[in-house]
């Protein structure tokens, strides 16, 4: 076991525990360093996609730190399947029979090599076989960045938009299969004119 949080498990107090074991013992006896924390219930005043899911998986500079000095692909694969456990459980058999729309239910949540805050929104309405391509598309995303020099994909969407408050927030479109910054001004304009 790493002494170092690596990985953040958080989650809605009201989340059954049962959903999340797999995720967590796939973590824990793969020596990923993994912290969780319970969340209480609140309401929010926000965009929905600005509101925390009910689980939120955050991928610490820590994890990238290690995922460079030691044998990288390997900590990427195991994240990936505990990610992929995840969603399984959470989401069903069939998640692709769920309306379309942005998840209220599951995000993974990051920083930039400076420090700034990304929260990565999930589709709902998709196949597990998709959920493993947008999951392996933000792994990539965000192991490209902490190698590169701020000449990567990342950093370049940065620059397009501002963050809200002090978050980027991130949403994958289907249609490009890729991750794309989500343009909340964009969002607020849609929203004043309804």
């Amino acid at each position: 076991m790493i002494d170092v949080e690596q990985v953040i498990l958080s989650y809605q107090e009201d989340v059954p525990t049962n959903l999340l074991d797999d995720f967590k013992r796939h973590l824990d006896s793969s020596g990923i360093g993994l912290k969780t924390e319970t969340r209480p219930i609140n309401a929010y005043a926000s965009f929905e996609w600005a509101v925390p899911t009910l689980i939120a998986v955050f991928i610490l500079r820590s994890y990238f730190d290690a995922f460079f000095k030691e044998a990288g692909k390997d900590h990427y694969q195991i994240l990936k399947a505990g990610v992929s456990l995840l969603l399984r459980k959470i989401l069903g058999v069939h998640p692709e029979n769920r309306p379309k729309g942005r998840s209220l239910i599951f995000s993974i949540q990051s920083v930039t090599r400076d420090g700034a805050r990304i929260k990565f929104i999930f589709p709902e309405g998709v196949s597990h076989e998709t959920y493993d391509e947008i999951v392996e598309a933000l792994l990539d995303i965000l192991a490209t960045h902490y190698s590169s020099q701020g000449e990567d994909e990342l950093s370049e969407m940065l620059v397009s938009t501002p963050p809200l408050g002090r978050v980027y927030y991130f949403e994958y479109s289907l249609e490009k299969r890729s991750w794309s910054v989500l343009d909340w001004k964009n969002d607020l304009e849609v929203r004043q004119k309804d």
